[in-house]
C-alpha cells in the first residue's frame, strides 16, 4: 500500500481538502447550498479515488462516486460510510439537484465522515466522529408508470371489447392484399411553364428596367416586360437594358 506521500496520493488527498473547503465556503452563500453539495460529492469522490491510487485499484475517470466507492468499500472502516456515499452520490452533477431542508448539512457531515474514514486507513489517528445518520430522505428511485392498455394489449391479447380500428372518418388511402407489391409512386413532369423559350432566354437576370433619372434598376419579370414601367421613385419611364 501506497503512503500519502506518494505524489499520486498526495494530489487526490490534496484536491479533496480544496473541495471540502469550497465547500465550507459556498454554503455560507446565499444560493450557494447547490454547488456547495456538489463540492461535497466531489472532495468525497477524490479521497475514495486517492485511496483506491494507495491500494492498487485504480477507479476510471468517467466513474462516478458510488462506483469509486466499490472499488475500496472493502477496506477497513470503509463499509460503515455506505450511507454517506449514497446521500452525496445525487449531488454528484452541478445544477441538477435542488437544497432539501437538511441536505446541505447532510452533505457536509457525510464528507467529513468519508475524509476520516479515508485517512484512518492511511494510519492518521483522529478523533472519532457520531455515527452519521441522515436527516433529510435519500430520494429515492422513481417507480415506472403502470403499462397502459395498448402496452398491455400487445403482450396479452387485447382486452375484452377491444376493436382494433381507426376513428370515423380516418381514410389512410388505398390498400392492398398482404403480399402484393406496392406500387411504385407515380412521378409526373413539371407542368409546362407559362413563358415562352424566347422569353426564359431573356429572363429575370439578364434583363433590367433602369430610370435614367434616378438609377434605379430592377429586374424584368414578366408583369413588366411590355408597357410603360414608371420609376417607384421618381415616376417616369423605366428602360429595358440587358
Amino acid at each position: 500500500m501506497k503512503t500519502m506521500d506518494d505524489a499520486d496520493v498526495k494530489e487526490f488527498l490534496e484536491e479533496a481538502e480544496e473541495d471540502l473547503a469550497d465547500a465550507g465556503s459556498l454554503v455560507r452563500r446565499p444560493g450557494g447550498a447547490p454547488m456547495a453539495m456538489y463540492h461535497a460529492a466531489q472532495a468525497a469522490e477524490k479521497y475514495l479515488r486517492g485511496l483506491g491510487e494507495a491500494v492498487g485499484r485504480k477507479a476510471n475517470p468517467m466513474w462516478d462516486l458510488e462506483r469509486v466507492y466499490e472499488t475500496v468499500k472493502d477496506q477497513s472502516g470503509l463499509g460503515e460510510v455506505q450511507a454517506a456515499v449514497a446521500v452525496l452520490a445525487v449531488h454528484g452533477t452541478p445544477g441538477k439537484t435542488t437544497a432539501a431542508p437538511g441536505a446541505t448539512g447532510d452533505s457536509l457531515r457525510a464528507v467529513r465522515a468519508i475524509r476520516r474514514a479515508v485517512l484512518v486507513t492511511f494510519g492518521m489517528d483522529l478523533p472519532p466522529e457520531p455515527e452519521f445518520v441522515p436527516t433529510a430522505a435519500v430520494p429515492a428511485p422513481v417507480p415506472q408508470a403502470a403499462p397502459a392498455a395498448n402496452e398491455d394489449a400487445l403482450e396479452n391479447g387485447p382486452p375484452a371489447g377491444y376493436v382494433n380500428a381507426p376513428p370515423p372518418g380516418y381514410d389512410d388511402g388505398p390498400t392492398f392484399p398482404h403480399g402484393e407489391p406496392t406500387p411504385p409512386v407515380e412521378h409526373r413532369p413539371p407542368p409546362p411553364s407559362a413563358r415562352g423559350d424566347g422569353e426564359r432566354r431573356t429572363s429575370y437576370v439578364k434583363m433590367f428596367l433602369i430610370c435614367e433619372t434616378c438609377g434605379v434598376r430592377l429586374p424584368r419579370t414578366r408583369q413588366t416586360a411590355t408597357g410603360r414601367v414608371p420609376c417607384p421613385h421618381c415616376n417616369r419611364p423605366m428602360r429595358l437594358v440587358s
